[in-house]
């Protein structure tokens, strides 16, 4: 590359003491040279603005008044970053690929995208006893998706309407490997904190209403930490996951009919799901 845009890395924390040192370390051992961390504290009540602080010297660090909830928290950190690409990593994950920027960085670059992401994560409860897990845009269900599947991913993003239904079923997209374009996310994008911890969903379904343009990396991206505090796997979560669907499967205006008709037939199977 003739050039090192600057990416600007965005980490929301809250109570993650454990593990936030093991995530800003890790955007550090990256070998991309233009990298701005950013790091926002959602008024932990643990120790972890402690732990943020030690790094005062390598990242732009801030903490909330009050608890703002996660999508707020990236809002803000989208707002003020200078970067010319962004990424966000969550506290209590981390980035695996040393070379995960560099890669994304230049395919961005060389193919013109407004976004991408590595379809290769892991997760598990800890880096060293973590499971690799490949995701794939194949319309099957996931026990019919072998490994080998990604090779169709590039060409069903070509096609934003399938993703869209798509990620309303499963969402093959690790957040935490999803770089998008600063003019772009300014422009359509927003982290929307009514759907709470599926905001990164609400975000990938104005990716694909406003057709922005991006691709799937096939490399190891980051890992995903399960742990006994998330909240997706919550009853909680389980609810504002059948709001965000039923959300997404509304008669918007620019659906051709065959969209409709796929939407509403969705939407009737998550209402009997859920009666």
């Amino acid at each position: 590359m003739t050039t090192t845009p600057k990416v600007s890395v965005i980490i929301p924390v809250y109570n993650a003491d454990k593990y936030v040192g093991e995530s800003i370390q890790s955007v550090l051992k990256q070998d991309y040279p233009n990298i701005e961390i950013i790091v926002i504290d959602d008024c932990s009540t643990d120790n972890s603005f402690e732990y943020i602080s030690k790094y005062e010297d390598r990242a732009k660090i801030y903490r909330a008044d009050k608890n703002l909830k996660e999508c707020i928290i990236c809002n803000w950190g989208y707002r003020i970053a200078s970067g010319d690409y962004l990424i966000r990593l969550t506290g209590d994950d981390a980035f695996i690929n040393p070379h995960l920027i560099s890669e994304q960085v230049e395919t961005m670059e060389r193919y013109q995208l407004d976004w991408c992401y590595n379809n290769i994560n892991t997760f598990g409860k800890s880096i060293e006893n973590s499971t690799e897990v490949y995701t794939s845009w194949m319309p099957l269900p996931l026990r019919f998706s072998p490994r080998w599947f990604w090779i169709f991913d590039n060409i069903i993003l070509k096609f934003p309407n399938i993703c869209y239904l798509m990620i309303s079923i499963r969402n093959p997209i690790n957040t935490n490997s999803f770089m998008v374009r600063a003019s772009s996310y300014k422009k359509y994008l927003s982290w929307n904190n009514e759907f709470g911890t599926y905001c990164d969903h609400s975000l990938y379904m104005k990716l694909f209403l406003n057709r922005l343009k991006g691709c799937a990396i096939h490399s190891i991206g980051s890992f995903w930490r399960v742990h006994e505090n998330q909240n997706t796997q919550s009853k909680y979560g389980k609810i504002v996951l059948h709001q965000l669907r039923m959300d997404m499967y509304l008669n918007k205006q620019q659906f051709p009919i065959w969209m409709k008709i796929i939407c509403a037939f969705l939407k009737f199977r998550e209402s009997l799901y859920n009666e």
